[in-house]
C-alpha cells in the first residue's frame, strides 16, 4: 500500500496576531494526511499568544481561548500522525503544538 499523503503547517510565530490566520491545521486535513508542525522562523517554532493582540477589556480574548482548545482537540483527536518539528523558542500557547503531537522532532537548539 501506498504511504499516506502528509501535509505541512506553518504554525504562526504569535498566536492571535493575524486574525485572519488559522492557529492550527484544519480537522479535514488532520483526517486525510499526515501532518508537519513546523515553526515559521529558524529562531522560533511558537512564542504563544500575543499580548497586543489580547483584548481584554472587551472579551474577545476569550475567543481565542475557545479557538486555542478546538485545535488542542482537534490535534488530540487526529486519525491521521501529527509530527511536531520544534527548532528555536517554543513558549506559552506556543506548547499545545509539540504537546498534543504525537512525535515530536527538537533540533538541537529547541528550547521549551
Amino acid at each position: 500500500a501506498a504511504p499516506p499523503p502528509a501535509t505541512s503547517f506553518q504554525v504562526p510565530e504569535m498566536l492571535g496576531r493575524d486574525p485572519s490566520r488559522p492557529i492550527g491545521p484544519s480537522v479535514e486535513l488532520l483526517r486525510s494526511s499526515v501532518v508537519l508542525l513546523c515553526g515559521a522562523s529558524a529562531e522560533s517554532f511558537c512564542l504563544g499568544g500575543d499580548p497586543s493582540a489580547a483584548k481584554m477589556a472587551d472579551g474577545s480574548f476569550l475567543d481565542g481561548l475557545v479557538e486555542f482548545g478546538a485545535v488542542l482537540r482537534s490535534l488530540q483527536q487526529a486519525e491521521m500522525p501529527v509530527v511536531a518539528a520544534v527548532r528555536g523558542a517554543c513558549r506559552g500557547g506556543g506548547m499545545l503544538f509539540p504537546c498534543a503531537a504525537g512525535l515530536v522532532l527538537a533540533s538541537a537548539d529547541a528550547t521549551f
